[in-house]
């Protein structure tokens, strides 16, 4: 996953896109630095298409859901 997780991301949306297609997958989020609410519905929406295992994800992403009461529909309620 890239360091930016917003709209503006490159490449982003394909990207999820593919996962969900694929099935379960395997998320590396250690490198997000900066995530958007755009970029936490996208990640939600994935989580809702698919099986999600989550890899080192940054403590700016589990802020970032925790403060918009996400983290249950990010299965990272485990992480705070």
């Amino acid at each position: 996953m890239p360091e930016r997780v917003d709209l503006g991301a490159e490449g982003l949306l394909a990207e999820l896109r593919a996962a969900a297609l694929a099935g379960a997958v395997e998320v590396d989020a250690a490198k997000v630095a900066r995530v958007d609410a755009a970029g936490l519905q996208l990640l939600c929406a994935l989580v809702a298409a698919t099986q999600v295992t989550w890899r080192a994800p940054s403590r700016v992403l589990i802020d970032a859901a925790a403060t918009l009461g996400l983290a249950a529909a990010l299965k990272l309620e485990r992480e705070l």
